[in-house]
């Protein structure tokens, strides 16, 4: 089966990205104290929570394409849970959709979508890796 199923994927990275578009505006979920300019504590917005409309096939192959570039993040055991537990914290919307709040660090958003545009250009990250040590890559951007 290939990484990328056209329909279902293009609407999930379209999601995707109006996830991360959304995400500074979104509730903060978790604070973390850092050190302001003037010499105090300030607690600073790490995890943010957005709403996401989800069909069940698009997480699907959310979790698929994820968990074949990195099996181990706990981001990707978090998703399947969720998926497993058939959406428990998730409203159900006409259309099959479902309406739920995403709780992702910035930097888990930026990864994905790296993961995920790789995959819609039929590479995984370490197919990318060894292509640019090996120099094949360069010979195909000329």
């Amino acid at each position: 089966m290939a990484l990328w199923t056209k329909g279902v994927c293009d609407s999930m990275l379209v999601k995707m990205l109006d996830w991360k578009r959304r995400w500074p505006a979104g509730a903060v979920a978790a604070t973390r104290e850092f050190l302001h300019k003037t010499g105090s504590l300030e607690g600073v917005p790490t995890k943010r929570a957005v709403k996401v409309a989800w069909h069940p096939k698009e997480l699907e192959h959310l979790i698929r394409i994820l968990k074949a570039a990195k099996p181990e993040w706990q981001f990707v055991v978090d998703l399947e849970e969720f998926y497993g537990s058939g959406f428990r914290r998730g409203r159900l919307l006409p259309g099959g959709l479902f309406l739920t709040d995403m709780v992702a660090y910035g930097e888990d958003l930026d990864e994905m979508l790296e993961i995920l545009v790789n995959a819609r250009a039929g590479r995984v990250a370490g197919q990318l890796a060894k292509e640019v040590k090996s120099g094949s890559f360069w010979d195909a951007v000329r």
